[in-house]
C-alpha cells in the first residue's frame, strides 16, 4: 500500500513539473497536461481523505476497546497473563485486563476520560472530512494534543481530591487498587504538589482554571464563546432580567447611564447603562460551486464608429478666437474623450487666469458648442483646461469598463489574498478615455445627485451590476431603497439582498436602525479579537462578516416623510460605520439644502454630480459650480481626493441586466433576514410622535443623543440642539425642558446657555 501511494505521489509531482505555464500561446498538448494534473491532484486528495476517515474509525474502535476493558476489569485475573490460575473474565482478555490495571494505577478513575476523548475525537474526524489535503488543520494538531494532556491532568487532580471519601475508598479497596482516586499522577500533581502549596481549596480552584484553559485549547475560543452565548448566557440574561423587573417595578429606568440629581442631602444615584442589544448577522449556507457572472452575458463589443469630430480643426478655431479676444496663449495638448474634447492652453506672459473664465460664453458661441467648461488651472500642469462638447458623443458601454485592465486589476477578489478594492465602484471613462474606478471603502460613502433625466438611475444600475459581477453574496450584502417602486424592480430576487427591496419610505427607518445595531455589534466583535476594521477581523479566523452596502435611490422623499428621525441615524452610520464594512450610497434628483444637509455633506466626501439646472444645485453637491455646464446623459463630475474628474458614465442595457440577474439567481438562492423585516414592520407602526414616550413627543433616542451633545459640549441651548440634531426649534425646546426636568441641565439664567449639572 505504501509503495502504491508513493508511486501515485511521484506521478503527481511529475504532473506538476510538466504543467509549468509556457511562454506565448498555449498549445493543445499543454491543455491536456493541465487536465492530467488536476486529475492526479484529485486522486491524491481522495486518497488522503480515505486515510483521514480510516483514522477516525480507528479512534472510535480503540475508544470502545478501552471502555470495555475498563468496565470488565477484574483484579483476580491480573496475574493470569503469565499464570494460568483463573480464567479471564475481561471481555478483551488478558491484554485488556492489564491495560485497565495500569490505567487505573497511573490515573485512577480519571482514566475513563481517555476512551471518552478518543470517541469524541473520532466522531469529529468523521464529521469534518476535508475536501482537500490542504484543508487538514495541521497547525492546530499540537495545540489540541497539548490541551488534551492538560485536560487529563486537571481531571486527574480533581478526582484525586475525592480520595478521602469513604465510598471512593471502598471502591478502591474492592478493586485492589492504591488508595489514590487519581492514581500516581493524581497523587504527584495534587497531593504532593498543589495541596502542599495552596491547600485543598486553592488546589481545586487552580485545577478548574487549568481545565477551562485546556477546553479552550481543544475546542477553540470561538466554539466556547458560542456555547456560552447559546446556553449559559441566555439563562443568566433571563435570570437577571426577571430579578431586575421584580426589584425595579414601578420605577422609571433610563436606557443610558446618566447621573440622577437628588436633593442636596442625598448622594446622586448612578443608573448604569444597559448593554447594546445583540444583533444576529444572518447565517446563510451558500453553494460551494457557485460562480460569478461571466463576460459572455454582456452584449458583444461594438466596432468603433467614426465620430466625425475633428479635434485639430476645433483646436485651431479655439486659438483663433482667443487671439481675437486679445488673449495670448499656446495650445499644449488635445485629449479627445467620449463626450468632450479637452484642450490644454498655456497662458502667455502676464495673462491672468480670470480672463479665460470670463470668456466661457463667448467661446461657446464662437465654437457653436453645446457645452463649454473652463477649469483653471489643470492639476499638476501650467495650463488652463477648456472642455468642449463633441458634436457626436460616443456612448461608454458597461462591457468596456468591465473588460478594462484597471477594473480587472482592482475589482478581482483573489482566493487567497486581499482585494485591492473591497467594494469597487464602476463610474465610467474620463476625458482621456481611461476607466474611472473608485473604492467605496475609502470614500466611505457616496452621494449621487443631479437633475431628472441626467442619468442617475443608469449610474446606480452600473454600480450595482459592477458589484454583482465581482462579489458573491458571502462577500457582500445589500439593502435597496426604492420609494418610486420602479427603479430597483429588476432586483427583487437578487441573492445579495438582506431584505426585499424597500418601497415604503417609513420602513427605511427600521432598516437604518438595524444597520446601526449591526454596526455596534460588529464593533464589539472587532474589539474582542483586537481588530481595527472588517478586513483584520475577517483575517483573524474567528468568523467572516460580509460588507453591507445600503443604496437609497430617492433621498428627498425619505427626508420629506421622516427626515427628523432618519437624519440622526444616518449621521451615526456615516460617522462610525466605515470600520465595520457598512457603506451608504445616497441618490437624489432634488439636490437642495433640505435634502443634502450639512451633516450629510460633512460625512460624504465622495460625490457624483450629474447635470444640474443651475449653479446653486452644483454648489450644494460639489461645493463648487460646474455641474450646470454638463451636457449629455451620463456626463458627470466625480469629486475625489484628487479633485474633480469629468466622467462619462457607462451604459448597461436592460438585456444585460436581465441576463446577469437570471444567472446569479440560478447560482445562489435568495434568503432574506427575517429579523430585519420584523424590525422594519415595527418601525413602520412607530413613526413621528406616535413612538412610545411620555415626555411631550421626545423619544428616548432623542433624549440620549441630546444628553451626549450637552455633556460633551459642557453647555446647553435650544439653538445648539437644533443645529446638531437637525430638528426644529420647538422640538429642541421640548428636549431642553426634559433635560432640565431630569436634572441634566440647570434652569435658565438670562439669554446665555444653561449650566450642565452632570459630568462626562
Amino acid at each position: 500500500m505504501k509503495a502504491k501511494r508513493k508511486k501515485k505521489q511521484l506521478k503527481v509531482k511529475a504532473a506538476k513539473g510538466a504543467t509549468k505555464k509556457p511562454k506565448g500561446n498555449c498549445s493543445k498538448k499543454s491543455g491536456k497536461v493541465k487536465s492530467a494534473k488536476k486529475q492526479n491532484v484529485k486522486v491524491k486528495s481522495l486518497e488522503d481523505r480515505l486515510y483521514w476517515k480510516l483514522a477516525g474509525v480507528g479512534m472510535i474502535a480503540f475508544a470502545l476497546f478501552s471502555a470495555v476493558a475498563l468496565a470488565t476489569f477484574n483484579w483476580e485475573c491480573v496475574s493470569s497473563l503469565t499464570e494460568n490460575v483463573k480464567p479471564q473474565t475481561n471481555l478483551i482478555g488478558a491484554i485488556g485486563n492489564w491495560f485497565a490495571y495500569y490505567g487505573y494505577v497511573a490515573f485512577g478513575f480519571a482514566f475513563w476520560f481517555f476512551p471518552f476523548a478518543l470517541f469524541i475525537g473520532g466522531l469529529k474526524m468523521l464529521e469534518s472530512i476535508p475536501k482537500d489535503v490542504e484543508e487538514i488543520p495541521n497547525r492546530k494538531v499540537w495545540l489540541r494534543i497539548t490541551g488534551l494532556v492538560l485536560m487529563m491532568l486537571a481531571v486527574t487532580g480533581l478526582i484525586q481530591l475525592s480520595s478521602k471519601c469513604s465510598l471512593v475508598q471502598d471502591s478502591l479497596t474492592a478493586m485492589h487498587l492504591p488508595s489514590d482516586a487519581g492514581g500516581y499522577v493524581g497523587r504527584i500533581f495534587m497531593t504532593e504538589f498543589l495541596e502542599k502549596g495552596v491547600a485543598p481549596f486553592g488546589a481545586a480552584f487552580l485545577s478548574l482554571g487549568l481545565l477551562i484553559v485546556a477546553v479552550c485549547m481543544v475546542l477553540g475560543l470561538s466554539t466556547v464563546r458560542k456555547l456560552f452565548d447559546w446556553h449559559i448566557g441566555e439563562w443568566l440574561l433571563s435570570w437577571f432580567e426577571e430579578t431586575a423587573d421584580a426589584v425595579e417595578k414601578g420605577k422609571e429606568i433610563s436606557k443610558k447611564g446618566i447621573e440622577k440629581i437628588t436633593p442636596e442631602n442625598e448622594e446622586p444615584i448612578i443608573i448604569p447603562a444597559p448593554k447594546p442589544p445583540k444583533v444576529k448577522t444572518p447565517r446563510i449556507k451558500y453553494p460551494a460551486n457557485a460562480q460569478l457572472p461571466p463576460l459572455s452575458l454582456l452584449d458583444p463589443p461594438r466596432a468603433k464608429e467614426f465620430s466625425g469630430n475633428n479635434a485639430d480643426e476645433m483646436g485651431a478655431e479655439l486659438m483663433k478666437k482667443l487671439k481675437e479676444f486679445g488673449v495670448v496663449a499656446t495650445l499644449s495638448s488635445i485629449v479627445e474623450g467620449p463626450t468632450v474634447t479637452q484642450f490644454a492652453v498655456k497662458p502667455g506672459h502676464g495673462v491672468r487666469v480670470e480672463k479665460f473664465l470670463g470668456l466661457s460664453r463667448d467661446l461657446q458661441l464662437a465654437l457653436k458648442a453645446k457645452s463649454l467648461r473652463i477649469f483653471a488651472p489643470i492639476p499638476g500642469q501650467e495650463a488652463v483646461g477648456i472642455q468642449v462638447s463633441n458634436p457626436k458623443p460616443q456612448p461608454v458601454l458597461f462591457r468596456e469598463i468591465v473588460e478594462s485592465e484597471v477594473w480587472q486589476d482592482v475589482a478581482t477578489w483573489p482566493k487567497n489574498g486581499k482585494p485591492k478594492y473591497p467594494v469597487p465602484i464602476l463610474l465610467g471613462k474620463d476625458v482621456a478615455g481611461e476607466a474611472v474606478v473608485a473604492d467605496l471603502t475609502k470614500m466611505p460613502h457616496l452621494l449621487v445627485a443631479g437633475a431628472s433625466g441626467k442619468g442617475k438611475s443608469v449610474c446606480l444600475n452600473s454600480i450595482i451590476n459592477g458589484l454583482l459581477m465581482t462579489r458573491t453574496p458571502e462577500q457582500l450584502r445589500m439593502i435597496l431603497v426604492d420609494p418610486k417602486r420602479t427603479e430597483f424592480s429588476n432586483y427583487k430576487a437578487m441573492p445579495h439582498l438582506l431584505v426585499p427591496v424597500v418601497v415604503d419610505a417609513k420602513k427605511v427607518l427600521g432598516a437604518l436602525r438595524w444597520a446601526a445595531k449591526e454596526m455596534e455589534q460588529r464593533l464589539i466583535k472587532f474589539s474582542e479579537v483586537g481588530a481595527r476594521d472588517i478586513m483584520e477581523f475577517n483575517e483573524s479566523g474567528a468568523e467572516k462578516v460580509p460588507y453591507i452596502v445600503i443604496v437609497i435611490d430617492e433621498l428627498a422623499d425619505i427626508m420629506t416623510l421622516c427626515g427628523t428621525e432618519v437624519t440622526p441615524v444616518l449621521g451615526r452610520l456615516m460617522a462610525l460605520a466605515r470600520a465595520t464594512g457598512i457603506h451608504l450610497i445616497l441618490a437624489t434628483q432634488r439636490p437642495d439644502v433640505k435634502t443634502i444637509s450639512g451633516t450629510i455633506k460633512a460625512n460624504i466626501p465622495g460625490r457624483v454630480a450629474l447635470g444640474t439646472s443651475n449653479a446653486t444645485d452644483s454648489r450644494t453637491i460639489l461645493d463648487e459650480s460646474g455641474a450646470e455646464l454638463l451636457c449629455a446623459k451620463g456626463d458627470m463630475l466625480y469629486k475625489s481626493e484628487e479633485g474633480l474628474i469629468r466622467t462619462q458614465g457607462s451604459l448597461i442595457t436592460k438585456g444585460e441586466l436581465s441576463r446577469i440577474m437570471e444567472f446569479i439567481v440560478k447560482e445562489w438562492p435568495a434568503q432574506f433576514d427575517e429579523s430585519i423585516v420584523s424590525d422594519m414592520e415595527s418601525q413602520e407602526q412607530k413613526s413621528g410622535d406616535n413612538q412610545p414616550n411620555s415626555d411631550n413627543g421626545v423619544s428616548d433616542e432623542e433624549f440620549h443623543r441630546a444628553y451626549d451633545i450637552v455633556v460633551e459640549a459642557n453647555r446647553a441651548s435650544a439653538s445648539m440642539l437644533q443645529q446638531r440634531m437637525g430638528i426644529g426649534y420647538n422640538h429642541a425646546s421640548r428636549i431642553m425642558h426634559l433635560l432640565e426636568k431630569r436634572g441634566v441641565i440647570g434652569p435658565m439664567r438670562g439669554a446665555g446657555p444653561r449650566e450642565v449639572l452632570v459630568g462626562k
